[in-house]
């Protein structure tokens, strides 16, 4: 007895250790976020001053205020709101046609969270038009609001609403003031309110916020400034506040929250470790919480990418063992859903074919598109999941060696999905081309489309497909450019550049994104003697952004008078995109290109200032190609040549008989000739081992007659049960597995004298 006493004791005594533990880290983490507040606020005292000289219009004396650097353990974005607020007096001082110069300086008022002054420009400014007007409203009212005037700011809403023929302008401001009258009654707070309409980046939100709220420890106060300080970007004080919300106790969803967000900020900063620290706890300390699910996914991705894959699979596996809810919406509009059983399973396939277990990964795809498919209520999203299913299953069976499957997968991707990503088609290009077979795949291509024809037809008589818009267009796309090559029209692969001038290349996202040039750039880089001459005129006659993609190509020849038009170009000033793109052309000339960029950056170097390493670095991690790398190309081999090789419906319609063949002796044998029948559409046999039956003629008509997914002559059949009794009846429970739908009915049978016939059906609903 004493001794479990004296266990409870030891719980009791760790659990209060740990309680202050964290209570006394929370209170020092309270103590930082004060400190940083006061710089702020010593920060605001200087912006103050300088607000003043510019109502005096001592324009140089605010200039000069502003080029001091802000008090020591400011983030840097102080240093460039500083050089942004100079450049806005300087401005000042300028005519513009766009806005009166009060309206201008009313804003400049508000930038720097001085409303008092800008309420009382705004009080005696002219407006010249509507718009004007509209684009002023948010800081008319922001200055009321931040002055803790709502009424007044109702007021001068009204006074603008009345005087205004713009209904959606009168909308507009009619929602302010009934938020402004919400705020005045006391139905919602300023935090509510500068929560919904404050975020708009100024001094006054985030002082106000600071001052009116309940403090720091108040959760919705601390999300309120996370919000505010995300506009300037201050990563130093949202990761002041986001550690004060991971030390809470009181709130664990906002501490869940908190770790996973600083884990991210760290993973971003290249501190993986950290990152896994922060979400490992999020994980250990906050289980059942919203954001535990993602913290998990996390720690697998970050494994992953580590190239720990073993132990990634693991933190997969976890997640597709645990409690989530897959239709958790998700971050973005174009991502509906979490997904987070599907983006394991899927990670798991990705994990192995990385560590180069094809087979395996083979196996998770599968598991995913069978077991955890992707959901999204969008039909484009479900298109791209479709295809995404098809080309990493191909890409599995292609690393294996198993051509005929990889390229099935591959065409399955091209034709069933409808989604217009390139790889797939350039990857089946390059198999044939490889083994010398080009003809065999546009034969195959005929064979494709004219299948696809007859069953359009056979489902929509009145339709017709054109070429443009036959399943395998962007096969003979890929087959067309590289055939330009091949016949020397270098001037048509460079207009093909031409074509897509309104993008430059920055990454190998774009070139995914924009495969057209792309490809005509690889083809111009196989010849690279010829093409150079017809690139580097082209180069010299044309104006960005037209010729962005020559240079491109022209990175891809990397001879020297390649590279040289290039870093002369590239020392001119340009545009950043312009800019981006030259180096991004230096960067695929090798180790030439890589020095001419060295040698710019130390000649522009400025405090700041990312190199071009750095930089095209972040255009590839905001744009990555999605695709893996691809095993080796066959040098010889024989490729499918017929659809009958690589498309299961077009072999099982081959092998079909003309007639079906009658069999009724025994249960399983009539339900084998009724099944037939219907995969056939032979109505003689169907009605040879069917009751005459309205229903089940019905049946016949439906399933024979039926488009798109439910394909009768595509139908499988799987008998699950069958049960013949002594009475000479029968009753079958057979699975119908047509393209992309599974279906369970119940059969009825009787026995009429020697021949057993189907008497009834019913559809089996789950």
């Amino acid at each position: 007895m004493s001794s479990h006493i004296m266990r409870i004791t030891a719980v009791v005594l760790v659990s209060a250790c740990l309680g202050s533990r964290t209570a006394l880290a929370q209170s020092d983490q309270l103590l930082r976020c004060e400190q940083y507040f006061k710089l702020l606020e010593a920060l605001h005292e200087r912006w103050g001053r300088a607000a003043r000289f510019v109502q005096e219009d001592r324009f140089d004396a605010a200039i000069s205020l502003f080029a001091a650097p802000p008090p020591p353990g400011l983030d840097d974005i102080w240093f460039t709101l500083d050089k942004g607020n100079a450049d806005a007096v300087k401005s000042l001082g300028v005519a513009q046609s766009h806005d009166s110069p009060a309206l201008r300086r009313a804003s400049f008022y508000l930038r720097v969270g001085q409303p008092a002054l800008a309420h009382e420009t705004y009080a005696t400014a002219e407006f010249l038009n509507i718009h004007e007007k509209n684009a002023h409203l948010d800081n008319i009212v922001h200055a009321f609001v931040l002055l803790g005037r709502p009424l007044d700011a109702t007021a001068r809403l009204e006074e603008l609403s009345r005087a205004t023929q713009e209904d959606s302008f009168r909308k507009r401001c009619d929602e302010r003031i009934k938020s402004l009258r919400e705020l005045d009654a006391g139905e919602v707070d300023w935090v509510d309110y500068l929560g919904a309409h404050g975020s708009q980046f100024n001094f006054g939100s985030i002082l106000r916020a600071y001052d009116d709220g309940r403090g720091l420890r108040d959760v919705r106060t601390r999300r309120l400034m996370i919000q505010l300080f995300e506009r300037p970007l201050d990563g130093t004080a949202t990761r002041l506040l986001l550690e004060l919300a991971a030390e809470s106790r009181s709130d664990r969803e906002d501490a869940a929250g908190a770790l996973l967000t600083l884990g991210n900020l760290a993973y971003e900063k290249g501190e993986a470790l950290d990152a896994l620290r922060l979400w490992q706890r999020a994980v250990d300390e906050l289980p059942g919480t919203r954001d535990w699910p993602k913290a998990l996914f996390n720690i697998g991705v970050a494994l992953k990418k580590a190239k720990s894959y073993d132990r990634a699979i693991d933190v997969f596996e976890r997640l597709l063992d645990s409690n989530v809810n897959d239709h958790e919406p998700g971050a973005h509009v174009m991502a509906n859903y979490r997904n987070y059983r599907p983006q394991a399973s899927w990670e798991i396939g990705l994990c192995r074919l990385e560590a180069g277990n094809a087979a395996g990964a083979l196996e998770a795809f599968r598991t995913t598109r069978e077991k955890y498919p992707f959901h999204s209520f969008c039909g484009n999203a479900h298109h791209e999941f479709q295809y995404r299913y098809a080309a990493f299953e191909g890409i599995c069976l292609d690393s294996m060696g198993r051509y005929p499957e990889a390229i099935g997968r591959y065409f399955d991707a091209i034709t069933e999905s409808g989604h217009g990503d390139p790889f797939a088609a350039r990857r089946l290009v390059d198999l044939y081309e490889t083994c010398n077979a080009l003809n065999d795949l546009a034969a195959l291509c005929d064979e494709a489309d004219a299948h696809h024809r007859a069953e359009l037809r056979r489902a929509h008589p009145e339709l017709e497909l054109d070429n443009e818009h036959s399943p395998t267009a962007i096969i003979r796309s890929v087959m067309n450019i590289r055939a330009l090559g091949s016949e020397g029209r270098y001037g048509d692969l460079v207009e093909l550049l031409r074509e897509d001038s309104a993008t430059e290349p920055c990454c190998r996202g774009d070139l995914q994104d924009h495969w057209g040039a792309h490809e005509a750039a690889l083809v111009l880089a196989r010849y690279p003697a010829q093409a150079l001459p017809v690139l580097l005129e082209r180069a010299k006659s044309e104006d960005p952004p037209d010729v962005c993609w020559v240079y491109y190509a022209l990175g891809l020849n990397a001879a020297p008078e390649a590279v040289a038009l290039l870093e002369s170009k590239l020392a001119v000033d340009q545009n950043q995109w312009l800019a981006h793109s030259l180096a991004f052309a230096l960067a695929q000339t090798g180790d030439r290109g890589a020095a001419i960029l060295d040698a710019h950056d130390r000649k522009i170097a400025t405090p700041g200032r990312k190199t071009w390493r750095e930089s095209l670095a972040l255009y590839e991690k905001s744009n990555p190609d999605p695709w893996p790398a691809l095993p080796p190309l066959p040098k010889t081999g024989s490729l499918p040549k017929r659809l009958a090789e690589i498309n299961e419906e077009v072999r099982m319609i081959e092998a079909l008989p003309d007639r079906a063949p009658t069999d009724r002796t025994t249960p399983a044998a009539a339900i084998e000739t009724w099944i037939m029948a219907l995969r056939i559409g032979d109505r003689q046999a169907y009605a040879s081992v069917t009751e005459p039956d309205e229903n089940l003629q019905s049946v016949f008509d439906d399933v024979t007659s039926s488009t798109g997914d439910k394909d009768g002559r595509f139908m499988q059949h799987r008998v699950v049960s069958l049960n013949q009794r002594l009475d000479g009846e029968a009753t079958a429970e057979v699975q119908l597995i047509f393209k992309r739908d599974r279906e369970r009915i119940r059969l009825e049978l009787s026995r009429r004298e020697d021949a057993w016939m189907i008497v009834s059906f019913k559809v089996i609903r789950n």
